[in-house]
C-alpha cells in the first residue's frame, strides 16, 4: 500500500465521518462526533449544511472507491480552504485537524498534479476554433 493510497483513505474517511455527522444533525438525530460550535452556528440547519455535507459525502465516497479522484480533489478544494481559514480565524480549537486535512489534500493534489496541468494552460484553442482556422486561409497564403 502506497502513501498516496493511505492519504486518500484518510482524507476520504475524515470527510465521510464529517458528512455522516452532518447528516445525523440534518435528520434530527444529533451529532455523534464532537463538532465546532462556531461551525454549527455558521452552517445552521438549512440548505448550506445540506450542500456542504452532501458534497463531502459524494467526494469522500469517490476517494474511498478510488474513482474520479482528481474530480473529488477539485470539488473538495474550496471546502478544505474554507475549513482551514475558518479554524485559523474563527475557531482555532480544531486548527490541528484543519492543518492535517490541508496537508493530506495538498499531498494528494501534488500526487495527481498531472491531471490538473491542463487547467493552468495560458492560452487555449477549442476544437471548433482549430477547424475554423484550418479552413480559412490566413493573410499571405492565398
Amino acid at each position: 500500500m502506497t502513501v498516496v493510497t493511505v492519504f486518500r483513505w484518510l482524507l476520504g474517511l475524515i470527510f465521510l465521518s464529517a458528512a455522516l455527522n452532518g447528516w445525523a444533525v440534518i435528520l434530527g438525530w444529533g451529532a455523534f462526533l464532537p463538532t465546532s460550535p462556531a461551525a454549527e452556528a455558521f452552517l445552521g440547519n438549512g440548505y448550506l449544511l445540506v450542500l456542504v455535507k452532501g458534497t463531502e459525502l459524494v467526494s469522500a465516497l469517490l476517494l474511498l472507491i478510488n474513482r474520479f479522484v482528481p474530480f473529488a480533489l477539485v470539488v473538495l478544494a474550496p471546502l478544505v480552504v474554507n475549513i482551514f481559514c475558518f479554524h485559523w480565524f474563527v475557531d482555532p480549537g480544531m486548527l490541528p485537524l484543519a492543518v492535517f486535512l490541508s496537508l493530506l489534500w495538498g499531498h494528494l493534489f501534488w500526487s495527481y498534479r498531472q491531471y490538473f496541468l491542463p487547467l493552468v494552460t495560458e492560452k487555449t484553442v477549442l476544437p471548433a476554433q482549430k477547424k475554423a482556422s484550418k479552413s480559412k486561409p490566413s493573410m499571405g497564403q492565398e
